[in-house]
């Protein structure tokens, strides 16, 4: 599905992991960002990379310890079940600052965002 109307916003692996774990903390700025995201504000785009690379860091010990199999398993399916999902079709290379990040700015270009 692109491109998609309305305010986007394809947020980094980063920036959901560290929302999901402060929430419930009204001084989390991640937190706020998914408080935002859940009350609508905004559309969260996603490709299957991005929720592939968020399955793959909730894995990671440090969720494992901090967080149930559960809670890990909800996540996923909350961001997977309300972002929207956008097909890659034209792809960005050495725009981003750091490479790994390119994937971001290219979801946001697919779904009709600039990467400016």
């Amino acid at each position: 599905m692109s491109p998609v109307a309305g305010d986007l916003s394809c947020l980094d692996t980063n920036v959901i992991l560290s929302g999901i774990l402060g929430y419930a903390r009204p001084s989390s700025t991640p937190g706020e960002m998914l408080r935002r995201w859940r009350r609508d504000d905004f559309t969260l785009i996603v490709t299957d990379l991005l929720l592939q690379e968020r399955q793959n860091t909730l894995a990671r010990p440090y969720f494992v310890d901090h967080l149930t199999t559960d809670q890990r398993a909800q996540a996923l399916a909350v961001v997977r079940r309300h972002g929207v999902p956008v097909e890659i079709t034209r792809r960005v290379q050495g725009v981003a600052p750091d490479p790994d990040d390119d994937h971001i700015l290219e979801a946001g270009w697919n779904a009709g965002q600039t990467t400016s």
